[in-house]
């Protein structure tokens, strides 16, 4: 699963929380969701990549054998706080739950664990994790309240409850997956 999760496209990032939401999302039928998505991608990467400048933090994995279970590539040896995924995972799930608030507690929870795959895969340190969830709420706080953003929001909403009403339900076996590691926190742990 924490393979899975490092996979940042917006397709797959949003079916990650299909399990949370109780059925499959699909970006095919949600167009305005992706209007949304490719609205603030610009200003979410924007705000990650300086603070990743500014900190120029050392991935666990650098200068040491220890394992990640992703590829470095285009990961940056020395950009680990805050954690871009976690920004990201966290991000969606916040946006998720403004637009789903019936099911925003089980898409928070997958946006924790979506952070804390990044600790299992060895590219982060539970910091870097933690300072991502922060700045996906902060951006996300900011982002949600943009006016210019309304209308595609309660588009968003719309197509996110047509979805609901006639629903393909998602991968079994992955929800159980997924509701397994939402029972543990890294974070939590010494």
């Amino acid at each position: 699963m924490a393979q899975s999760d490092a996979d940042l496209d917006p397709t797959h990032l949003v079916r990650d929380f299909s399990c949370a939401a109780g059925f499959d999302l699909d970006l095919a039928r949600a167009p305005h969701l992706r209007r949304v998505l490719e609205r603030i991608r610009h200003a979410v990467g924007h705000r990650t990549s300086e603070a990743k400048t500014y900190w120029h933090r050392t991935r666990p994995f650098v200068g040491t054998n220890l394992p990640i279970c992703t590829s470095p590539d285009g990961l940056g040896l020395h950009s680990s706080y805050p954690s871009g995924h976690t920004t990201a995972g966290y991000g969606m799930a916040l946006l998720l739950a403004h637009l789903m608030p019936e099911h925003a507690t089980a898409l928070l929870q997958r946006g924790r664990v979506f952070g804390e795959s990044r600790i299992v895969c060895g590219a982060h340190w539970k910091s870097d994790v933690q300072a991502g969830y922060l700045n996906a709420s902060s951006l996300m706080d900011a982002l949600l309240a943009n006016p210019e953003l309304q209308d595609d929001l309660a588009a968003a909403r719309r197509e996110l409850l047509a979805m609901q009403a006639h629903p393909v339900a998602p991968d079994a076996a992955r929800c159980a997956m997924e509701q397994e590691a939402a029972t543990h926190s890294l974070l939590s742990e010494p």
